[in-house]
């Protein structure tokens, strides 16, 4: 069967199909992102602030015990869940058993304790 002339289109004007459920659609395409300073000045306003005090007074400039201890408590953990342990193990020739007891918190006498207690100026 042939087609009928009454066609508008010929076979050289073949568009493509682009599906309504399509990802990328035109309209999305020709948008530039909006950066206009007034949404970042927006956007950064409405995060949370916090007063820090720069020339050293008030009571967040002051270091107690505890918060040296608080501090050492956190880096250590932070540090032990970053590190590698088996690296860690061949420096010091240790197991992974000692390298967790040596650090775990709440051990008393441990090395992680004794650095706590060291900071907060416990020490005997």
């Amino acid at each position: 069967m042939k087609r009928s002339s009454s066609h508008s289109e010929s076979e050289n004007d073949i568009k493509p199909y682009f599906p309504s459920s399509s990802p990328i659609s035109s309209t999305h395409q020709d948008k530039a992102p909006d950066h206009s300073p007034k949404k970042a000045r927006m956007a950064f306003k409405s995060k949370v602030k916090t007063e820090v005090n720069l020339n050293g007074e008030g009571e967040n400039a002051i270091w107690t015990p505890e918060k040296r201890e608080k501090f050492v408590d956190k880096i250590f953990s932070l540090g032990m869940k970053a590190a590698n342990m088996d690296e860690l193990c061949n420096e010091f020739g240790m197991t992974k058993l000692q390298i967790r007891n040596a650090t775990q918190a709440g051990r008393k006498g441990n090395f992680r304790d004794k650095a706590c207690k060291a900071v907060k100026g416990d020490v005997q």
